[in-house]
């Protein structure tokens, strides 16, 4: 129930309190899950069963509560693991933070450069480039909710680095080939088409896996 007081004070009523966790509790308002507060907190905040709740002590507990324990929780899951803004949105939606506090706190952790997609993107590319393609890069960061334009300016950053270029997609190329000859010794000439597509799967082009094998088959087949 949504009471008015007076000067046109508006209150809430408390119409759940129940555990969550050891020594943390789910707050309802007027039956709709409102935020997760400590016992402590509701000791201070005097909350109680069907009691009632200013919007002005509402607003509070939010400034000076929810959003400086979330900004500081999704600074701890960023000193454990880089996450790209999706993840770390969901980690906090996990915790429980509503839609508001969680947006705060990716605010934040923005404005100080802790969380940054096309960073994440650059340093994933890094670590899967000597064993994946663009195209499987591209699609596995796009799976992590990262946009379509901070991933090409992540890929054309690694291109400027010299992380990427052609002749290393070759050369991982055949790498892959080579494990992959030692895995299948006299069958490797034979089965062009499987092997091929098993290069293919890690995201390099028809093409360039094409070449590298018939390049490689010449080499040790003279094919």
């Amino acid at each position: 129930m949504i009471i008015i007081g007076e000067k046109g004070k508006i209150y809430m009523t408390v119409t759940e309190i129940s555990e969550y966790k050891k020594g943390k509790y789910k707050i309802y308002l007027n039956d709709e899950f409102a935020f997760v507060l400590y016992s402590s907190d509701i000791k201070k905040y005097r909350i109680e069963p069907m009691g009632e709740l200013s919007e002005h002590l509402i607003e509070d507990i939010k400034e000076n509560v929810l959003k400086k324990r979330c900004r500081a929780y999704a600074m701890n899951i960023l000193k454990k693991q880089d996450k790209t803004v999706r993840d770390l949105k969901l980690k906090l939606k996990d915790a429980l933070y509503t839609e508001e506090i969680a947006q705060d706190a990716i605010d934040y952790v923005r404005g100080y450069n802790y969380v940054d997609d096309v960073r994440y993107s650059e340093n994933y590319i890094r670590s899967v480039c000597e064993r994946s393609g663009i195209p499987e890069i591209k699609r596995k960061l796009m799976a992590k909710g990262v946009s379509g334009e901070d991933i090409e300016r992540a890929v054309n950053n690694c291109y400027e680095e010299g992380i990427l270029n052609d002749e290393k997609g070759n050369e991982i190329i055949r790498k892959l080939l080579l494990k992959k000859l030692r895995s299948e010794g006299e069958n490797f000439c034979k089965d062009r088409e499987r092997i091929l597509a098993s290069v293919c799967r890690k995201g390099f082009s028809v093409k360039d896996a094409e070449s590298v094998y018939d390049t490689l088959c010449e080499e040790l087949y003279h094919l």
